[in-house]
């Protein structure tokens, strides 16, 4: 009687206790190159270093490539949809569980580190040492060509950035994209401007006006930096189109409000004292001109009024 006591009372324990991440298994999904979730469980895996997603590494004949991005791909092929087991070893300063995570049997780590698309993060462990030199003995993955560490790139992207000095006033920058190598300028302003490095040895370069950008074979980027609200009450709507047709000043909750009332008046909603809804995709004509100013003044979007331009439906 008393040992199927105790037994009731341990399996009732062990009901009420509640599952911890120290042995999670389930199907994965891959956050970056070593890191993995499983049931709302955020894993980094236990010893390793992925080149992080923006990470850019260079082939033996000196390309760029998106080794971090590659790397989190190759995990996701690996894993597909098998079930992952991982057992807990720590956890880090961001609250993530830190485990070694197993698939059939095998290291996922080891598998990533012997594949080349990791390195052994020798601060936490040594454990994973002899996969890396046998990578890069085989110039596996990453090691085909050149890297920077995983922990050095973060650094440097942490790193405050001086700015770059234009020479001899020629401020608009010509940079290549690294993704697609397309050529795009940016003057002072845009939103890209201050971030945007100049690389000559990249065959980037600095122009003085842009004509020279177009005529060298560069477009100018779209993006550009939000400007503060205009003070100045626009005549008529016709007028505000006719000095700004689709840039107009202010932040987005204005802008969207004036841009979103363009396409009402557009299909024949009326003027502002009434509360009609029409369709984008109707082609009726405005029935007349408005003052749109007053969308800054009376604070008609606060009580939700006007729309955002991602609506369907312009209502005013």
């Amino acid at each position: 009687m008393r040992s199927r006591l105790a037994l009731l009372i341990s399996l009732a324990f062990a009901a009420t206790t509640p599952a911890t991440a120290a042995d999670v298994a389930g199907r994965a999904s891959v956050i970056d190159g070593d890191t993995i979730e499983i049931r709302e469980v955020r894993i980094r895996l236990f010893g390793i270093d992925a080149p992080e997603g923006r990470q850019l590494c260079q082939d033996d004949a000196g390309k760029d490539w998106r080794c971090g991005q590659q790397s989190a791909l190759a995990l996701s092929d690996k894993l597909g949809q098998a079930t992952v087991s991982c057992q807990e070893r720590d956890r880090d300063r961001y609250g993530r569980t830190v485990a070694v995570c197993h698939l059939d049997g095998e290291d996922i780590g080891s598998w990533l580190v012997q594949s080349g698309w990791a390195v052994a993060y020798r601060k936490y462990s040594l454990d994973y040492v002899p996969d890396e030199d046998q990578a890069r003995q085989q110039r596996a993955g990453i090691w085909a060509g050149s890297v920077q560490m995983p922990w050095d790139w973060r650094a440097a992207e942490r790193a405050p950035v001086a700015p770059q000095t234009a020479p001899d006033g020629c401020v608009i920058k010509g940079n290549i994209s690294s993704n697609s190598g397309k050529r795009i300028y940016h003057v002072p302003g845009q939103q890209d401007y201050e971030a945007t490095r100049i690389s000559p040895d990249k065959g980037e370069r600095w122009f003085c006006t842009e004509e020279e950008a177009v005529a060298a074979g560069w477009r100018k980027a779209g993006r550009w930096s939000r400007k503060p609200v205009s003070t100045d009450r626009p005549k008529s709507w016709s007028d505000n189109m006719a000095t700004t047709p689709w840039r107009l000043p202010g932040p987005a909750p204005i802008r969207s409000g004036i841009l979103t009332m363009t396409k009402a008046l557009r299909c024949g909603c009326g003027s502002p004292g009434r509360s009609k809804i029409c369709s984008r995709s109707s082609r009726h004509r405005p029935t007349k001109p408005i003052d749109v100013s007053y969308a800054a003044e009376s604070g008609r979007e606060k009580r939700g009024l006007l729309r955002s331009a991602n609506s369907q439906e312009a209502t005013f």
